[in-house]
């Protein structure tokens, strides 16, 4: 058999190419439009979004209270609830010695020294679903021990009332908070009283907060 030349060769592979590199062409192409049309769906979503998407388990009371940053101060946080029920009286009373009660659980308990965070934080546990009608509640603070610290000693509490509902939410404090002060150790003061009437709204005219709420012991009474 007559071997084919090394023209006639490269002339047969030439033709015989050109359908694969059309077809290829043709694939690189589509494959190029596909990844433009699906780059939203590849790219990880911004972080806010990614926080929207994600479950969260909404909080009928959410209770805030820090104080400066990196100071060595030992707050101590008191929130007690009274409910009316039925011509019943339940009360809720969390603090560094009670930690979990009826409906409210303290969460974060800071120590102070050698803590950098300094911040405590309240919340209602899942007993407590939405506001009850016939309530109040009281938020005191109580400056346990400045470990040396600097006095006085400047604070801010945030308090929202069903966070996270999808209903909506109750700013009771600014976004900012509300700031407080503690000037001598043993110190207490009353944050917040506030009042919920028989249709599980907040009696506004009722509410108050520091400095104008009335004084109640919590730490330095005794009971």
């Amino acid at each position: 058999m007559a071997r084919r030349n090394k023209n006639s060769i490269e002339s047969f592979m030439g033709s015989s190419l050109i359908p694969f590199l059309d077809l290829a062409m043709l694939l690189g192409v589509l494959t190029l439009f596909l990844a433009i049309i699906q780059q939203p769906h590849i790219n990880e979503p911004p972080k806010g979004e990614e926080m929207k998407q994600s479950d969260v388990s909404p909080t009928a009371i959410f209770v805030q209270v820090g104080w400066t940053f990196n100071n060595p101060h030992d707050v101590d946080t008191y929130f007690e609830c009274d409910v009316h029920l039925a011509g019943r009286k339940v009360t809720s009373t969390v603090n560094f010695k009670q930690k979990n009660s009826t409906f409210t659980d303290l969460i974060v308990d800071d120590l102070g020294r050698p803590s950098p965070e300094n911040y405590e934080r309240v919340l209602s546990n899942s007993v407590l679903e939405r506001l009850l009608p016939n309530t109040r509640c009281q938020l005191n603070v109580h400056l346990y021990n400045s470990h040396g610290g600097a006095l006085p000693l400047q604070g801010v509490f945030h308090v929202i009332l069903n966070k996270d509902h999808p209903d909506g939410e109750m700013q009771l404090t600014p976004v900012q908070g509300l700031p407080f002060e503690l000037k001598f150790g043993g110190q207490e003061v009353t944050l917040m009283e506030l009042v919920i009437d028989e249709n599980a709204k907040v009696m506004l005219e009722a509410t108050t907060f520091y400095p104008e709420a009335d004084y109640r012991c919590q730490a330095t009474c005794e009971k």
